[in-house]
């Protein structure tokens, strides 16, 4: 994985200039190569679920931070759960709402405003399972890597890691950490294991279940750093697209197209690896406008 102070290193090998204003300007090309490349389609990797409950007579829910753009909605009742339509324009929306009194539980549209969700009709009851899909806002990378003290200890299959001589801090939650692979025992696996909590300095949670050999009164090497969001084979892609700004500026088009080449042939790689749900190219991303049928519903056949 790519971190901001590895891609910021690879920018200036890159750029053979390592002068502070050259890795301040660096760093928001990386940023903005990581933009064009993540705004280029709706990417499925970039998809997050938020749940949260209906409330009798609310119509209006608020979409969770960070959020882009609302995929879809589903309400679950029971055993159940309803897909409805999106509304898009603020006219059909208010012609649907002219009776202002509808309720239900079934919902069939929605809208999407300011950051919140409206379904019609309301909800007639609480506690039904309203969940929101929907694209996650990309954050600049920006936070340096912290290698300060050792991992002392984590179970496998745990998601506690437990440090020796570090100051570990809730600003760290949404970094990754990696600890360090190696021949010697009592050491990591060279994973890296996205950051959810930090109750103390010492002590952090991670996503998953720590895949590696447990390491017990360890004082192995780490690294906490803030990766990219684009998946680890393409992060060297909004380097490449800085390093072609870089010499475009300093006027060598030749090194500049070099560049900016090699950032478009990685973007269509990452197109056809990334782009569909499906890793087969010869399975179709969707139903084919098949669904299935309720066998309770087909004709019987009597002998």
């Amino acid at each position: 994985m790519l971190t901001k102070t590895g891609a910021l290193s690879l920018y200036t090998d890159l750029t053979n200039n390592a002068e502070t204003r050259n890795q301040t300007t660096g760093l928001i090309y990386i940023n903005q190569g990581i933009r064009l490349l993540l705004g280029s389609m709706e990417w499925p990797f970039l998809e997050r679920s938020f749940v949260q409950d209906s409330v009798a007579g609310q119509q209006v829910y608020n979409i969770p931070v960070p959020v882009k753009k609302v995929v879809a909605v589903s309400v679950k009742i029971g055993t159940y759960t309803y897909t409805p339509r999106q509304v898009f324009s603020q006219d059909d929306w208010n012609f649907l709402n002219t009776p202002t009194d509808v309720t239900g539980d079934v919902t069939s549209y929605y809208f999407v405003k300011d950051n919140q969700v409206y379904l019609w009709p309301k909800p007639a009851t609480s506690g039904n399972e309203i969940t929101i899909n929907a694209l996650t806002q990309v954050r600049d990378i920006s936070k340096d890597d912290y290698v300060t003290g050792t991992v002392s200890a984590v179970a496998n299959g745990g998601t506690t890691i437990t440090g020796s001589g570090t100051t570990w801090t809730a600003g760290m939650v949404g970094s990754y950490i990696s600890i360090t692979n190696t021949n010697a025992a009592n050491v990591g696996d060279g994973f890296w294991y996205q950051i959810t909590d930090v109750p103390s300095t010492t002590s952090l949670t991670i996503s998953r279940p720590y895949a590696g050999t447990s390491i017990v009164a360890g004082a192995a090497t780490y690294t906490i750093g803030d990766v990219m969001i684009i998946p680890q084979d393409y992060q060297l892609a909004p380097v490449y697209y800085a390093a072609a700004m870089y010499w475009r500026a300093q006027g060598d088009q030749g090194r500049s197209v070099d560049y900016m080449n090699t950032f478009e042939m990685t973007k269509a790689q990452m197109h056809g690896d990334e782009g569909l749900r499906t890793t087969s190219p010869s399975v179709d991303d969707g139903f084919n406008d098949m669904y299935p049928v309720n066998p309770n519903l087909l004709p019987k056949f009597t002998p």
